[in-house]
C-alpha cells in the first residue's frame, strides 16, 4: 500500500480552514457534503477536477493531483447517483453550473481571482523565504567544507615539511665522518 502524503502543521492549518474541507488527520482529508455535490456539478458541467479543487483552495501542489482524481472517481460512484436521484444533478443544473450561474450551495467554494491570486502570491512569498533560508543554509555547508578542506591540506603540508625536516637531519647525520663521531 502507498504511503499517504503527511501534510505540515501549517498546511494542515490551511486545509482545515476552507468551507470544503470538514477535517485533517494523519494525511487524511475529509470534505463537506456540500463541497462533494459542488464538485460533482462542476464535474458534470465539463469542469476540470484540477480546477474545481484549485478554486476551493484545494490546489494540488498541496493535496496532490492523485488525491483529487480519486476524491473524483469515487464520489461520481458514490454521490452523483444519489444527485440524480433526488433531482439535484439534472440537464438544467448541469446547464446553469456550465454557464456559470452559482447556486448558494457553490458560493463558498467558488474563490474570487482576487482571493485565489492573494492566496498564490502568500504561497510564492512562503516559497521565495524557503529557497532565500535554503540558499544560506547551503552556503554555510560550502564555507564550513572548504574551511574543513583547507585545514587538513595545512596539516598535510606541515606533517611533509615536518618530514622532509626530519629525513634531512637524518640525512645530514649520515653525511658525517665516523672518525670525527669517535673523536667526541
Amino acid at each position: 500500500m502507498m504511503e499517504r502524503k503527511k501534510f505540515t502543521r501549517k498546511q494542515a492549518a490551511y486545509l482545515r480552514s476552507l468551507p470544503a474541507v470538514e477535517r485533517v488527520v494523519d494525511g487524511r482529508v475529509t470534505y463537506s457534503e456540500s463541497f462533494k455535490r459542488h464538485c460533482m456539478r462542476r464535474y458534470a458541467a465539463g469542469d476540470s477536477p484540477a480546477v474545481i479543487f484549485r478554486e476551493a483552495g484545494l490546489d494540488s501542489s498541496v493535496i496532490g493531483y492523485k488525491r483529487i482524481e480519486r476524491c473524483i472517481a469515487r464520489w461520481r460512484k458514490t454521490i452523483m447517483p444519489s444527485m440524480e436521484e433526488s433531482g439535484e444533478l439534472t440537464p438544467e443544473t448541469i446547464a446553469e453550473e456550465a454557464a456559470g450561474v452559482v447556486s448558494a450551495e457553490s458560493e463558498p467554494f467558488r474563490m474570487s481571482y482576487e482571493k485565489l491570486l492573494e492566496r498564490q502570491i502568500n504561497r510564492i512569498d512562503e516559497l521565495e523565504h524557503e529557497l532565500s533560508s535554503l540558499r544560506r543554509q547551503l552556503v554555510r555547508q560550502q564555507k564550513q567544507a572548504l574551511a574543513e578542506r583547507d585545514k587538513e591540506m595545512r596539516e598535510r603540508v606541515a606533517r611533509q615539511a615536518n618530514a622532509q625536516q626530519i629525513g634531512d637531519h637524518n640525512a645530514g647525520a649520515d653525511l658525517t665522518d665516523p672518525a670525527d663521531s669517535a673523536e667526541m
